[in-house]
C-alpha cells in the first residue's frame, strides 16, 4: 500500500513540490483547494500526512487545522504547514493548535523530503499489514 499525502490549499507550488518529491517514492498525492474538499478527502482516504498551505478558498490553514484536530478520526494524522515565508505569528498559532511542523518555501527537494520523512516512516510502520485477498 502506498503512502497517502493530502495537500490542501491554494498553493500549486506546494502540490507540485509534493508530487515531484513523493511521486517517485510510490506516494499517492491528492490535492484540495478548500477546507471542505480537504476534509471530505481526508475522511475518504485517511491520509498518512496532511500538507497545508495557509491560503484556501474557504478559509485558511489555521481554520483547517482546528477542524482536523477537533475530529476524532483525523486528529492523529501528522499536519505540516508549507508556507512561502517565515511568519512567526502563524507558526506560533499553528504549533499551539497542534501542527507538527512548518516548512518554509523555497525549500530544496532534499530538505523537503528530510522534513517530512519521519512522519511518513512513522505512519507506514504503524499501519497494519494488508492481508492478501
Amino acid at each position: 500500500m502506498s503512502i497517502r499525502v493530502l495537500v490542501i490549499g491554494n498553493s500549486r507550488a506546494t502540490t507540485d513540490l509534493a508530487r515531484s518529491v513523493l511521486g517517485p517514492l510510490d506516494c499517492e498525492v491528492s490535492p484540495a483547494t478548500s477546507i471542505s474538499l480537504g476534509l471530505f478527502l481526508a475522511h475518504k482516504s485517511l491520509p498518512d500526512l496532511i500538507l497545508s498551505s495557509h491560503e484556501m478558498v474557504d478559509g485558511n490553514g489555521l481554520d483547517l487545522l482546528r477542524e482536523v484536530k477537533a475530529d476524532e478520526e483525523l486528529r492523529n494524522i501528522p499536519f505540516v504547514f508549507v508556507c512561502p515565508s517565515k511568519d512567526s505569528s502563524l507558526q506560533q498559532a499553528g504549533l499551539a493548535l497542534g501542527a507538527d511542523r512548518f516548512i518554509t518555501r523555497p525549500v530544496s527537494t532534499h530538505q523537503f523530503l528530510q522534513a517530512i520523512s519521519p512522519y511518513l516512516k512513522e505512519r507506514k510502520q504503524s499501519r497494519p499489514e494488508e492481508s492478501p485477498e
